[in-house]
């Protein structure tokens, strides 16, 4: 079965970001352009270290979401 990950990324990256808006995702990440619009659409790839900080912000429990505790 071919999984499609860049579709996969596009639905996940929104469920972290939640009813946060892009403009202040992309502020409290300290970045001045439109980085949060380009990853969902996919037309910039997203580091582990910047998924990893988007978690942080967006007050996700990487760890407890990854063992789905």
């Amino acid at each position: 079965m071919k999984r499609d990950y860049s579709k996969i990324k596009e639905q996940i990256l929104p469920l972290i970001r939640g009813d946060k808006s892009q403009a202040y995702v992309d502020g409290k990440l300290n970045y001045k352009t439109n980085q949060m619009y380009k990853w969902e659409k996919s037309l910039r790839k997203i580091t582990w270290e910047s998924f990893v900080s988007l978690c942080e912000v967006c007050k996700v429990d990487l760890l407890k979401a990854i063992t789905l505790g």
